[in-house]
């Protein structure tokens, strides 16, 4: 499905159900807005599978940048995070190749724009050289951050603890930690209680099991939270309670001590949230939580409480070229250059664009009904205004 097909769909021809398991990013997603969930993931054709998210510039900018961070900070961390500019940290950011890295990275992202329904227009802001400048000034500020004591507390081979990438007892934990120590991006399942995550870092430290997880974000609860589920997955895979789930930041370590007392409290949070996420997506349309994630929401063009009060008494609160969403019906017959519309309160608008716009917008028809993302308001002379960017869903209606 491309073009003009794609922004003329309707409303899902399947709706999503629950996940075979769950993450802790789509148990989230679900909680913050079930119908947002399943919008996104539900079927809207033969040939769309689920709704793409629209690609933005900073979007994909900020996670180039930011995985590159995260790799460096984790492999820093994994050989004990040596002083800046020493052999061996040079060594490691050496095998990263920052510049290499930034370009597969965005080639994999223009790669995937090529097929993108939604990438029309799209070009990233900055050059490959740009952005890994920008990795490099930022790493170089975090890396100041870093904590005495923050390392981990004996040397680890890089080679080892990625062992189960070598196939050997690749699904047994047990084994793998009993023979290497210590286990990196581990993959872990578990059918009963639905759900599924990637342990950072695993390792024994006398007998004792330590899992691990690094961010180089601001330090937030719902980190350690993750990682505690992490440590039930892993208490279900080998028998074994963790002793205790850090959360490694580069200033310093969040921990949490467990046992076995705690660990089943956990399991039983997890559970209950697991049960009413899948009990909120067994509803088509499921429950929608409105609030200020709906302007940002790649599937708010199917949210009929979203459109509500998009017409021009809640837009004329906007500040003179504010980018706005609104539903209108096109009411005059449109040419190159603009068309007069409706919104849903009967209110008249004249809408503009050039020729040019046109040709990636259009065509319009008279009597759509259009649902308008990311235009610009006017008020003198009163107008919206579409721009490359915008995008125009017409003919829509809930299934």
């Amino acid at each position: 499905m491309k073009g003009n097909d794609f922004y003329r769909i309707t409303g899902p021809i399947e709706w999503a159900v629950a996940p075979k398991y769950f993450s802790y990013s789509s148990l989230t997603a679900i909680e913050r807005c079930p119908l947002q969930w399943q919008l996104a993931n539900s079927s809207y054709s033969s040939e769309l599978g689920s709704f793409p998210a629209r690609p933005t510039p900073a979007a994909v900018e900020g996670h180039v940048v930011h995985s590159i961070l995260d790799k460096l900070f984790r492999a820093l961390s994994l050989i004990g995070l040596p002083e800046f500019g020493t052999p061996v940290f040079r060594e490691c950011v050496g095998s990263i190749d920052i510049k290499k890295t930034v370009g597969i990275l965005v080639s994999k992202h223009e790669e995937k724009l090529a097929q993108h329904p939604r990438g029309s227009g799209f070009r990233l802001r900055s050059t490959n050289q740009q952005l890994t400048n920008q990795v490099i000034r930022l790493f170089k500020n975090i890396y100041s951050l870093v904590a005495t004591g923050n390392s981990i507390p004996f040397g680890l081979n890089r080679t080892v603890i990625n062992a189960e990438k070598y196939g050997e007892d690749n699904r047994n934990p047990a084994k793998l930690i009993d023979k290497y120590k210590a286990l990196t991006e581990f993959h872990l399942e578990n059918d009963e209680l639905s759900f599924v995550g990637i342990i950072d870092l695993v390792w024994e430290d006398e007998g004792q099991t330590i899992i691990v997880d690094f961010k180089t974000g601001q330090k937030d609860e719902n980190h350690t939270k993750q990682v505690s589920y992490y440590a039930v997955l892993w208490e279900k895979a080998t028998g074994k309670i963790p002793s205790r789930v850090e959360v490694r930041y580069p200033g310093g370590t969040e921990s949490l001590v467990l046992s076995a007392s705690l660990l089943t409290e956990i399991e039983g949070e997890l559970s209950k949230r697991i049960s009413t996420a899948a009990n909120f997506l067994s509803k088509y349309p499921a429950k929608i939580n409105c609030g200020d994630h709906c302007n940002f929401c790649d599937v708010r063009q199917f949210c009929n409480t979203y459109w509500q009060d998009k017409n021009l008494a809640q837009i004329d609160k906007n500040t003179e070229k504010a980018v706005i969403d609104i539903e209108l019906t096109i009411t005059g017959e449109p040419t190159d250059y603009g068309f007069e519309a409706e919104t849903n309160k009967k209110e008249t608008v004249a809408v503009v664009y050039g020729s040019s716009v046109r040709k990636i917008l259009g065509p319009f028809n008279k009597e759509d009904r259009c649902r308008i993302l990311r235009a610009s308001y006017k008020k003198d002379p009163l107008s919206i205004e579409l721009k490359p960017w915008t995008e125009v869903f017409s003919g829509y209606r809930e299934k």
